[in-house]
């Protein structure tokens, strides 16, 4: 299936927001919000094991106070969402960000983020470049509790719901396995995009319907005669 052909049988995109619409962690690195998290986590009496504290994920984190610390981790989500909007604060957007989604929308889809990281810093971002008025909708993080988010269908299931649409409308944009397991088990299409060379051997035994190394792919598919 060509993707031109994989977009003419999705009207809903769900795109994620890590990746294909910023880097999220731009103006501080994930190393340093998961040395900054777990630093707030040791303030809070947690003792945060140091391979974690030095990992470059702060989404461990989360997991790690879920199960451990259940009491803090609506701190634990905050603070990373406090990270977060410092870590977009001086983001650029993703090359061909844009013109992806203005040509969606002129093409009669609707563009839904779906997003493991916090909606805060995702409609703050978006606020900041100016392309709100492009989406449908933002469903991301605003639970503490890091089983909601993807791979878990969660998320996907309400940007659906909201759109009143089937998990076959849809298509998932991201660029990480756990994106494609989440649109499986969803039951919608997926669309990998490997943005970095080292991510398209994962992401091609993900086995996604679709696989881009840029976002101008989704548009030229869309002006293809």
């Amino acid at each position: 299936m060509t993707l031109r052909t994989l977009l003419s049988e999705t009207p809903h995109v769900l795109l994620d927001f890590d990746g294909p619409v910023c880097a999220v962690f731009s103006s501080i690195t994930s190393a340093q919000a998961t040395e900054a998290l777990a630093s707030s986590l040791r303030g809070l009496g947690l003792a945060v094991p140091s391979e974690l504290g030095q990992s470059a994920d702060p989404f461990e984190l989360l997991y790690f106070v879920a199960e451990r610390a259940p009491q803090h981790s609506a701190a634990a989500e905050r603070t990373l969402a406090e990270l977060e909007l410092k870590g977009v604060s001086g983001a650029p957007a993703t090359p061909h960000l844009s013109p992806m989604l203005d040509t969606l929308v002129r093409s009669g889809h609707t563009v839904t983020i779906v997003s493991n990281n916090s909606a805060r810093a995702a409609r703050a971002f978006l606020d900041i470049q100016g392309l709100t008025h492009l989406l449908r909708g933002i469903i991301a993080r605003t639970d503490p509790d890091p089983a909601l988010l993807k791979p878990d269908v969660h998320l996907l299931q309400v940007a659906a719901e909201e759109l009143g649409a089937t998990p076959a409308a849809c298509v998932l944009l991201g660029d990480s396995v756990t994106d494609m397991q989440a649109a499986q088990r969803f039951g919608a299409r997926s669309i990998a995009f490997a943005n970095k060379p080292q991510k398209l051997e994962s992401l091609r035994d993900a086995r996604p319907d679709a696989l881009v190394s840029s976002l101008a792919e989704v548009t030229d598919a869309l002006q293809a005669a």
